[in-house]
């Protein structure tokens, strides 16, 4: 999984936000000198990294169900494994059993 904070404020040399970042590329320019913009740029933000986190979460949660599903496969394959080999090994002695008679 991912760590870290991912997005980003960009701000200009005043301290005024003109983006949000993704990883140092920018994705969103924000319009100059906007009050709105100023107010909400840091939750928006905030927002993103716990949607991304969340993301990583659920990616994280089916990755878990495919490796469970993978070995309930597996076990199924190795126990029709162990049920066809005990067969084979029955038909064997019983045929070695009537080739000595």
């Amino acid at each position: 999984m991912k760590t870290g904070k991912r997005y980003s404020v960009r701000r200009d040399i005043h301290g005024f936000a003109v983006a949000i970042q993704l990883e140092d590329f920018d994705v969103l320019h924000l319009v100059q000198g906007s009050d709105r913009n100023e107010r909400l740029v840091d939750s928006i933000v905030v927002l993103l990294n716990i949607a991304d986190k969340v993301s990583d979460i659920k990616r994280h949660m089916n990755n878990k169900k495919r490796e469970n599903k993978l070995r309930e496969r597996v076990s199924e394959l190795q126990k029709e494994t162990t049920r066809l080999r005990t067969k084979l090994h029955f038909y064997e002695t019983n045929e070695e059993k009537s080739d000595g008679m």
